[in-house]
């Protein structure tokens, strides 16, 4: 049993967490609640040992707040102290929390979205007063500020994590998207309906709703690394799939969807290079049966040296009533009356299956947008950051004393102004 503190003499604020990171991943507490740099306005923080480039997921529900993504700057020093990048939600208690030393534009998020348990928040970066990679994480009150007084809070499994404790990840939503007879779109976003198996991904921030996945394709006989899309199915029957392929970051030639459905697999080849946009696979008859889905390898067949990315976006399904059939109550559910990407599958002769594989038109997808290398607009800190309240910490890997934890130093960097909210567009 882990050596867990259990405030029980403290009233615990907000919500009980999640852990922040991804399902069935273990962390160590570097340090915990009034820790070596963990006092006054930090005083019920938590650092983990979170690695630079690794993904944070949201540990509670609430909306956006605050942002800053633009920040390239930090180091063991105090006078990188406004220079830590963060996102910041609200819950509906009056209390907030707060991620804190990402990595420049590493979330898809913006002010006023909505964030549930499981949700990407960015990745871990060395921006602000950092003596090493590390995750802060506090729950605090609501101030009208980007960083405000901590509070006593505790993960919904673990209770108060100390210093050296370690916990594994909990944070493991269900998906709640279901099939019901008109046009479901499944986000790679999309907390436990889209599955990523191991951790060798990147995100990048173009592509449907601006975000996307990818990883390296490989020759290898197996798959290193794996993306589902899941759903439910309430309303069964023929079903249009569609992926969408980013503009960038998508350059294999040898993609093999596979199509589970009605108890049968398909594999379906599309060359991502120059296939973009929403892209048809076919069409497929979906029953309820257990386990259907959408899968993407990286065995593409293609030697990893040659460093082709294999592009993972959104994947869109759409009702194809049969004779008497109407579609879902959003009205989308009929046929389209054509293939709108020029992509074709080929039919099995009326099965409402598509085998083989797809011929592609090598079309430009207007639907994708490119990465201009921008900040997306989102918050830098106003003047005058940094007036008196310590925010946050550094962290080093302590002296063999120290039995190897990663512990804090001071942050005398302050928020001592309001954070500019971004303006509601999504760049």
């Amino acid at each position: 049993m882990l050596g867990l503190t259990v405030m029980a003499w403290v009233m615990l604020a907000g919500p009980s967490l999640q852990v922040p990171w991804m399902c069935g991943v273990t962390k160590p507490c570097t340090q915990g609640h009034n820790g070596f740099s963990h006092d006054g306005t930090s005083e019920f923080a938590w650092d983990f040992d979170v690695d630079e480039d690794e993904e944070v997921w949201a540990a509670s529900a609430g909306i956006v707040s605050f942002i800053r993504m633009d920040s390239t700057t930090g180091g063991c020093d105090s006078s990188y102290g406004g220079d830590a990048n963060y996102v910041v939600v609200d819950h509906d208690d009056g209390t907030a929390i707060v991620y804190m030393h990402l990595g420049a534009n590493t979330s898809p998020l913006g002010v006023g979205d909505a964030v549930t348990p499981g949700m990407l928040i960015g990745r871990v970066g060395l921006t602000g007063y950092v003596c090493g990679d590390h995750l802060h994480l506090q729950v605090m009150e609501q101030c009208g500020g980007s960083y405000c007084q901590s509070l006593p809070a505790s993960f919904a499994d673990y209770g108060d994590p100390a210093q050296g404790d370690s916990i594994e990840s909990t944070n493991c939503p269900a998906c709640g998207l279901v099939l019901e007879g008109g046009q479901t779109t499944i986000s790679e976003l999309d907390p436990g309906c889209f599955v990523r198996e191991t951790t060798a991904w990147s995100s990048a921030m173009s592509g449907d709703d601006d975000h996307h996945f990818y990883t390296l394709a490989t020759d290898a006989a197996e798959p290193a690394s794996t993306g589902t899309w899941r759903f439910g199915v309430a309303v069964p029957g023929d079903y249009r799939v569609e992926v969408f392929v980013p503009d960038a970051d998508a350059e294999a030639i040898g993609a093999v969807y596979q199509v589970h459905h009605d108890g049968a697999a398909e594999q379906i080849g599309l060359d991502q290079s120059i296939a973009k946009g929403w892209q048809e696979l076919g069409v497929f008859s979906f029953s309820g049966a257990p386990d259907e889905r959408i899968e993407l390898g990286d065995n593409t067949g293609e030697a990893i040296a040659l460093g082709r990315r294999l592009g993972y976006d959104a994947v869109r399904l759409t009702f194809v009533p049969g004779a008497g059939e109407s579609g879902g109550s959003d009205g989308s559910g009929g046929s389209d009356g054509g293939d709108p990407t020029g992509v074709t599958a080929a039919s099995d002769g009326g099965s409402g299956s598509a085998s083989g594989s797809v011929s592609v038109s090598g079309d430009s997808g207007s639907g994708a947008s490119s990465d201009d290398g921008s900040d997306d607009g989102r918050d830098a800190l106003p003047d005058g950051y940094g007036e008196g309240q310590a925010q946050g910490c550094g962290c080093a890997s302590g002296p063999s004393g120290w039995g190897g934890a990663r512990l804090g130093l001071l942050m005398l960097g302050v928020l001592g102004s309001l954070g500019v909210r971004r303006s509601a567009r999504r760049d």
